[in-house]
């Protein structure tokens, strides 16, 4: 059974530089979760704003 390596740091600090290669040496999948979390981060402040300019109107 092959067990998970975790890297966790701020968005930009270099995880996915890091990871890369090791996790191909080691026939492990890659996966950044940077894209996923800014893509949820986007849509929650659109939903956000939307909430915000419904109650000021």
């Amino acid at each position: 059974m092959q067990k998970n390596i975790i890297l966790t740091g701020f968005m930009g600090t270099g995880k996915t530089t890091v990871d890369t290669l090791p996790a191909k040496k080691l026939g492990y999948g890659f996966v950044d979760t940077d894209p996923l979390i800014k893509k949820m981060s986007d849509v929650a402040y659109r939903l956000m704003t939307v909430d915000n300019k419904d109650v000021k109107s």
